[in-house]
């Protein structure tokens, strides 16, 4: 007998009891980003009862848990070991705020900061220092590649920049 009181024998020519086996085996990763999925499929039995109360040999799973299946043939049954999913969500959406020219975003890693449109180079900060006026977006990145958001424009338009230029000046003559 094994632990679950089941054997193999044959009892006569006509009559077989089998094992049951209650495995878990997935068609991927079980860490997976939200939107994803993985299929649960269990051990061959005549009949099965999955934590979700699905009664399927293979569930979808969608959502992060940690997941069983009770496997019966006849008088014989087995309950796998415990299976956890996880899925990642997807980044918050940044906002942007401002304190003079210096821009902040709501997220505090995996920035990139857009001006028009256009890429910053080298501007991945949680924070970034406006030198022109114009139109502010920034993207976060999911560390584990889950999603990508992009915040709201944020519109710079402040005094203390000349609008669409460089905010480099120079006073003549040096000294004055």
């Amino acid at each position: 007998n094994d632990a679950y009181g089941s054997s193999t024998q044959t009892l006569s020519k006509f009559i077989k009891v089998t094992n049951v086996d209650a495995n878990i085996s997935a068609s991927g990763p079980l860490t997976f980003c939200q939107g994803g999925s993985v299929r649960l499929t269990a051990s061959s039995a005549s009949n099965y009862l999955w934590s979700t109360g699905a009664r399927s040999r293979d569930i979808e799973v969608t959502s992060s848990g940690s997941y069983t299946v009770k496997t019966n043939n006849g008088s014989c049954s087995a309950t796998s070991f415990p299976i956890q999913v996880t899925v990642i969500s997807s980044p918050t959406t940044p906002t942007i705020t401002a304190n003079g020219t210096l821009l902040m975003s709501s997220a505090p890693v995996n920035n990139q900061w857009y001006l028009e449109g256009n890429i910053i180079p080298g501007a991945t900060s949680s924070t970034y220092t406006a030198i022109k006026n114009g139109n502010y977006v920034v993207e976060v990145t999911d560390p584990s590649g889950c999603g990508i958001t992009m915040s709201n424009n944020y519109r710079l338009n402040t005094s203390l920049l000349i609008p669409g230029e460089d905010a480099e000046f120079g006073i003549y003559p040096n000294p004055n």
